[in-house]
């Protein structure tokens, strides 16, 4: 889509200059209000608390090893023809045959034996298209797009393992105004208003109001502080608690506007959109702090 104006809050970006639009308005989402931060006695104590439990986890269970066989079935999970910033999908690996299958279950052992690697940069760079998002918006407001992206191929697999082996736990620990299990809470969330209509009809007789609240940016404004927190206290801990800390303290965007690449932007706090586990992170960080 090709448009002439962006406006970016009290900033208007014309013609050539609509990129830089978008740098801004996204980059202002990634970075943090130190100021305010630093003035949160709150934020003091999580950050207290997170530094504490890093530690801690420094010699806590490691991550469990993974087969090649297993390696290769969550390779085949992945969506095969996705982009990574590198220009890598996972059928790079599928086609590649066994030596590429064997490639890719040695680099994800790599990661797994040591934690540590899983902070560099070409494993925490994230590509992310700009979106438009329809219905009637505004198409010169920055607020009628969104983001979506992916991180390189390897680190999604391994999103995906850990997802696979805590998903149980984390489900358990859901904020409550959170849809608990596993499930589609659209699909749930459309049939609990259909029945509620329903009775409202045909029993109580009776009209129905409904309020819808969005969370504005929600997946944008996560500390990863109060994160990390949050896993360790719904049972997440050792390399698996350091593995989610590196992907959320490290991580660096590159933007894509029509095929315009914009970046990096350092993701000094929030959510991939559209990362393996980013909704399941959320149900937790919106949990009450203990």
């Amino acid at each position: 889509m090709k448009i002439n104006k962006l406006v970016v809050g009290s900033k208007t970006y014309l013609d050539e200059s609509v990129p830089d639009g978008f740098y801004d308005s996204i980059s202002s989402l990634k970075s943090r209000d130190y100021d305010s931060l630093e003035r949160s006695e709150t934020f003091m104590d999580f950050r207290s608390d997170y530094e504490n439990i890093l530690k801690i986890c420094e010699h806590g269970s490691q991550i469990p090893t993974i087969s090649e066989d297993d390696s290769f079935d969550l390779l085949m999970k992945l969506k095969p023809d996705v982009n990574d910033f590198f220009g890598l999908t996972p059928n790079h690996y599928i086609y590649a045959g066994p030596s590429g299958w064997k490639h890719f279950h040695f680099l994800l052992c790599l990661l797994i034996d040591n934690v540590n690697h899983t902070d560099i940069t070409e494993i925490n760079t994230v590509y992310a298209c700009i979106l438009f998002k329809g219905h009637g918006k505004d198409k010169n407001s920055d607020r009628s797009y969104r983001t979506i992206s992916t991180c390189p191929v390897i680190c999604k697999a391994l999103d995906l393992y850990i997802r696979d082996l805590n998903i149980s736990t984390w489900n358990l620990n859901q904020s409550e105004c959170q849809f608990q299990g596993e499930g589609s809470s659209h699909e749930l969330a459309s049939l609990l208003v259909t029945e509620c209509i329903q009775h409202s009809l045909h029993h109580l007789k009776q009209p129905l109001y409904v309020l819808y609240l969005d969370a504005r940016s929600a997946f944008d404004v996560v500390l990863k502080e109060l994160m990390i927190k949050n896993l360790y206290f719904s049972g997440t801990d050792g390399e698996t608690l350091l593995y989610l800390n590196n992907r959320l303290a490290s991580r660096t965007t590159y933007l894509d506007w029509n095929g315009q690449l914009m970046g990096p932007i350092i993701d000094e706090q929030g959510l991939e959109q559209g990362g393996v586990k980013s909704c399941d992170f959320y149900k937790i960080f919106g949990k009450i702090p203990t």
